[in-house]
């Protein structure tokens, strides 16, 4: 049986994530199993939250496969944006003992069947790029892979070792301010200019995404006041237009920092001052590792990123499954017209 996840569950839940994702989260400097028990602390809160529309409705949404009481597998799906027409499949395990025995693909059709109903366009999610297994799983399951994203972490003592080599006060760029609630449009519109079309498509950004939630404002104010976290967020405008976005998640506690860096492709000379602000903000904050990541078609970030010591951890490719039909015309007969049996397509021309 697939059901959703109970708080008796969570148990087995730290288990699995202990069992399948330990090392990958570890790498990242997570400590995966202690943040589920995090979850399970605020648990209560979690159910209210999932009933009603918010940025935390779908925070902890899991479905475990449950078989004689026994928990499993588990697959976890939250929304991709507010809209909730893409939904993300985060986290896919099976125990060792039951795995190749279809656990995983059961888990994926319950969610396809699940969600399509309720009028979700695409699933998308995160595989890395040397899991034969898990890609030949989700291919087959109609997963095509439309980028790759390359995480990348800048190690403490690095982070460290470039502060005390900076002597000089650090320069911000021209129109470089702290980002404001009426921003959300030019933020939208920063977006737009800088991914490509294949990647917007798919991931189906509405300005509503980049408003500020009242939520979102009291999370952030309680972890401050808390010393859990302080996250900050600044913009570089010029000419009425912000061309550059900069989000840092500075950690009081145990977990890495996290940088989230958007460019306008036509300032990617801002990559470098930026970055060097962000280590400077970083150095009253504990020394934790800093975590970002890029795009395959962010080259210059990335390498900007590589030359202040960021190293490559691992790559992602990012898939999709769609569920929107193509409809092609029949040759020489502008009459017929066929609709293709299979459920999901891509909704882009793949290239040979």
């Amino acid at each position: 049986m697939i059901r959703a996840a109970r708080y008796s569950d969570f148990a087995a839940i730290k288990h699995i994530f202990d069992v399948a994702f330990d090392d990958e989260y570890r790498q990242r400097g997570v400590d995966i199993v202690k943040r589920i028990s995090r979850w399970q602390q605020i648990y209560p809160l979690i159910r209210i939250l999932a009933l009603f529309p918010n940025p935390y409705q779908d925070a902890f949404n899991v479905h475990v496969f449950d078989e004689d009481g026994e928990i499993r597998a588990l697959i976890q799906p939250p929304a991709r944006n507010r809209e909730r027409t893409t939904w993300h499949i985060e986290n896919v395990a099976v125990l060792p003992t039951f795995r190749g025995q279809g656990v995983a693909k059961k888990l994926l059709d319950f969610i396809f069947d699940h969600y399509n109903n309720l009028g979700v366009n695409r699933f998308t999610l995160e595989v890395d790029t040397k899991n034969a297994s898990a890609l030949r799983l989700y291919e087959k399951t109609g997963f095509r892979r439309y980028t790759t994203v390359n995480y990348y972490r800048l190690n403490s003592s690095k982070l460290t070792g470039q502060l005390k080599l900076a002597t000089d006060p650090v320069e911000v760029p021209e129109g470089f301010r702290p980002h404001k609630a009426s921003d959300a449009v030019q933020l939208f519109e920063l977006y737009k200019d800088s991914t490509p079309s294949n990647v917007r498509m798919v991931d189906e950004r509405k300005l509503s995404d980049f408003k500020d939630h009242a939520l979102e404002e009291v999370s952030s104010y309680i972890k401050e006041q808390l010393k859990y976290c302080q996250e900050n967020h600044w913009v570089v405008e010029r000419d009425a237009k912000i061309v550059a976005s900069m989000e840092i998640v500075a950690q009081h506690r145990k977990l890495p920092h996290v940088l989230r860096l958007q460019m306008h492709p036509g300032y990617h000379d801002l990559y470098e001052p930026l970055l060097r602000f962000a280590m400077h903000h970083l150095g009253q904050f504990p020394a934790r590792s800093l975590l970002g990541a890029s795009l395959e078609h962010q080259g210059a970030k990335a390498e900007a990123m590589q030359a202040i010591g960021f190293k490559l951890i691992t790559s992602d490719h990012l898939m999709v499954r769609d569920n929107l039909q193509v409809i092609t015309l029949a040759q020489f007969d502008n009459t017929a017209i066929k609709v293709e049996d299979a459920v999901f397509k891509p909704i882009f021309a793949e290239r040979n």
